[in-house]
């Protein structure tokens, strides 16, 4: 089972790179700096959270602690975020 998030991250990190990549040629084409700045968060932090998910998979399979706690662990600060962010607006 393991492999298959690794897979899910390694396709998670491509997907960064191609937002960062499309941010740039966007923004060379005269996109709106608001556009620009949404694709690069969106790139930098697929590729920054999957690399983070990808080496604590590594670390918590070496200390034998089980994986899917750091995929609630995960899962909670997304659904954090989305309600920090929801009361903002």
């Amino acid at each position: 089972m393991e492999i298959v998030w690794e897979i899910i991250a390694l396709i998670a990190i491509l997907g960064g790179l191609v937002a960062i990549f499309l941010a740039s040629s966007k923004r060379k084409r005269g996109a709106s700096f608001e556009n620009y700045v949404v694709l690069n968060i969106l790139g930098f932090g697929l590729c920054f959270v999957s690399s983070l998910i990808l080496a604590l998979t590594r670390v918590m399979d070496t200390i034998g602690l089980p994986s899917w706690i750091l995929y609630i662990v995960v899962a909670f600060f997304f659904i954090f975020f989305n309600l920090e962010y929801k009361e903002m607006d």
